[in-house]
């Protein structure tokens, strides 16, 4: 088929033609034009990437630890051998900057490496008997067949935080990509095809929702790990209810920087640009509330509008641009319209809040936008935007500025500005959040500490770090008695 990508399907160490009956098509959001067309995905790809995962679970498992290890260590390799590419094909295919695309990447191999070498630790405990008869310890074991399924925002580093904690213990991996970043799939998969991964590893490329909801409910799937909206990891847990397949959910965000009376107020403003607007705001964790003590409002508002209003917006592929398009038209037609319905709700604009001058029109940018006259109730300070917009909320003292903090269904990722021992624990004990940081922005994490929110932002489980591996693994308890074993 010319100009359409055919072999996007990799299972059994090869690379096969879709048999879905459609296309793909990826599309550069700083200029609106198409970039390349894939054939989908059809349900046959899936059946065969499953059975070749499923005949691959015990060899995988049995490999030795350092085999595994080795398999991986040449995946990082290989992606860093590759890394300028892949990267450009990630700003390519959803927007964000070249930097950032450069950094996911080195992530992304420091994320191989990593959970390689902690799957060497020991996972299990020995304890003691009540009786003092018998040895009793703990150990975990790989569950089996895990698909990943990974969203368009970090293609590559939210993928590696599934994809190599379950190879690291012995399980194999189906991954479905988002579609909007194909190409970028594709260059990942080439690479753990020259590092030799063997059967243990399956692209399910340009993959359509109806698909990836059947692969979802397919049987030969131990578990699923999905990270993305609420609304699909919604449906996601309520599709693998009736066969209790385990799911990790990492779910949406609607993230608070509280600002008190105390707090160094450069260093706020700086601290809320950056992790409002770094891939334009399109982060589970970017900065999308400021919760401000009413008598120092002024003052960081001025300087968060100075910060934004020296910002550059462009095409991310252009190394003087701070902040690229959004990804796709529809988030484009989202952010217009809450910032439309923010405005018509009485908030103000004080900075951005259009369309920037001077850019294809065929692009999607918007400018970063900050807005202020916003209440707890506006539908703008408790809906997840998913773009370059903060919301400030203004409020008496630091016992309102938790309240508010904590008032969205949401609890993933907070910020405390203060010089305050006292607020700090204070803010420790009454924020519901996953992650709490204090004097740095929502998006600080770092790999080996544990990520998840609580409430509709996720459903309990951790990635990131060793607590990644307990999602990928089944804890079994060993009692050995020894008493009448031969000597």
């Amino acid at each position: 088929m010319s100009g359409v990508t055919v072999n996007t399907q990799f299972r059994g160490g090869a690379w096969h033609p879709g048999t879905g009956e459609g296309t793909t098509e990826t599309v550069n959001p700083a200029t609106g034009m198409q970039l390349a067309a894939y054939k989908q995905a059809g349900r046959e790809d899936l059946g065969l990437a499953l059975d070749t995962l499923r005949d691959a679970v015990a060899p995988w498992q049995r490999l030795p630890l350092k085999e595994r290890q080795r398999v991986l260590e040449q995946v990082a390799a290989e992606i860093e051998r590759d890394g300028e590419r892949i990267a450009r094909q990630m700003t390519l295919e959803m927007g964000k900057t070249l930097a950032e695309s450069r950094g996911e990447v080195g992530v992304f191999a420091s994320t191989c490496r990593w959970f390689a070498h902690e799957a060497g630790r020991s996972l299990g405990q020995v304890l003691p008997s009540a009786d003092g008869t018998r040895f009793i310890h703990t150990r975990r074991k790989p569950i089996g067949v895990v698909a990943c399924i990974t969203p368009w925002n970090f293609p590559i580093a939210l993928a590696g935080y599934k994809i190599f904690a379950a190879l690291a213990v012995g399980n194999v991996v189906l991954w479905k990509p988002a579609q909007q970043v194909n190409g970028t799939a594709v260059l990942v998969t080439e690479a753990f095809e020259r590092a030799g991964i063997g059967d243990a590893f399956a692209l399910l490329g340009a993959c359509t929702g109806a698909l990836a909801s059947e692969a979802v409910g397919d049987e030969r799937v131990d578990a699923v790990s999905f990270t993305g909206s609420t609304e699909v990891g919604t449906q996601i847990s309520q599709r693998v209810a009736s066969t209790l397949t385990p799911c990790s959910l990492e779910l949406g965000g609607k993230n608070a920087a509280v600002v008190l009376a105390d707090a160094d107020l450069d260093l706020a403003a700086r601290e809320i640009v950056r992790s409002g607007f770094l891939t334009s705001g399109q982060r589970c964790t970017a900065t999308s509330r400021i919760v401000v003590v009413a008598e120092v409002a002024d003052e960081l508002i001025a300087r968060v509008a100075d910060g934004i209003r020296a910002l550059t917006v462009g095409d991310g592929a252009d190394a003087a641009v701070d902040m690229g398009p959004v990804a796709t038209a529809a988030q484009l037609a989202g952010v217009e319209s809450a910032v439309r319905d923010a405005v018509s709700d009485g908030a103000s604009v004080v900075a951005g809040g259009a369309r920037p001058d001077g850019l294809p029109a065929e692009g999607f940018f918007y400018l970063p936008t900050l807005l202020d006259g916003v209440t707890r109730e506006h539908a703008i300070a408790r809906r997840e935007v998913f773009g370059p917009v903060i919301a400030v909320i203004r409020v008496a003292d630091a016992t309102e500025a938790f309240t508010v903090a904590n008032d969205t269904d949401y609890g993933l990722s907070t910020s405390v500005f203060t010089r305050s021992l006292g607020a700090t624990f204070t803010a420790l004990d009454d924020i519901d959040s996953g992650l709490i940081y204090v004097n740095r922005g929502t998006s600080s994490a770092e790999l080996g500490v544990p990520f998840g929110g609580t409430g509709m932002s996720g459903n309990g489980h951790r990635e990131v770090s060793e607590h990644g591996f307990e999602f990928m693994t089944e804890l079994v308890s060993v009692y050995i008695d020894p008493q009448n074993m031969e000597q």
